[in-house]
């Protein structure tokens, strides 16, 4: 098994910027595999790019939470 393969996998909400963007980066550096969730496609992408260069792990996922509905318009399928 690959070292891309081991740890955990976690997805972070407003992971392209902010506290959302910091928790991301923490828990790469601990070794998990981080799926970053939220609206704004451009900035997930530029900050998966960020924080996965090092470790080939952050995958963006394009997802609107509104109460109680949600939308992903990427599926994870392909980063599992």
């Amino acid at each position: 098994m690959s070292s891309q393969n081991r740890g955990p996998v976690c997805i972070v909400t407003v992971g392209g910027r902010g506290i959302g963007r910091g928790i991301a980066e923490v828990l790469v550096r601990e070794g998990a595999r981080v799926v970053i969730a939220g609206r704004d496609g451009d900035c997930l992408k530029k900050t998966a790019a960020e924080l996965g260069a090092e470790a080939a792990a952050v995958f963006p996922l394009v997802l609107e939470i509104t109460g109680q509905l949600f939308t992903i318009d990427a599926g994870l399928d392909a980063h599992a």
